[in-house]
């Protein structure tokens, strides 16, 4: 994922780009090397390593929590970790399709 300026996130001219991915060996910033080389000369790097960690089962107690953060980079596991809690707390799929109209649109 790539944001800049136009996006107010940092100065004019300049760019954000966020490479994420699961950690397969002891050499994790080997692993993006492709995907830093792609974007060719870089400013300042920040290299995070954090664990990826899911609740147990066990929802009995009625504490419902989600998983970590996995390396998506549109938050599509995240979503649909979500949705599955929501089932699990209600009992119903969520349906999005018929929303009330916003008022100021």
């Amino acid at each position: 994922m790539m944001v800049s300026g136009v996006h107010n996130v940092c100065k004019m001219n300049y760019y954000v780009a966020i490479i994420s991915a699961n950690v397969e060996t002891n050499n994790p910033e080997k692993e993006l090397e492709p995907a830093f080389d792609l974007l060719g000369a870089v400013k300042e790097k920040f290299i995070t390593i954090s664990d990826h960690v899911v609740p147990n089962s066990d929802f009995s107690n009625n504490i419902f929590i989600t998983n970590t953060l996995d390396p998506t980079s549109h938050f599509e596991t995240a979503t649909e970790n979500v949705q599955q809690l929501y089932k699990l707390i209600t009992g119903k799929e969520l349906d999005l399709t018929n929303l009330p109209e916003d008022d100021q649109e």
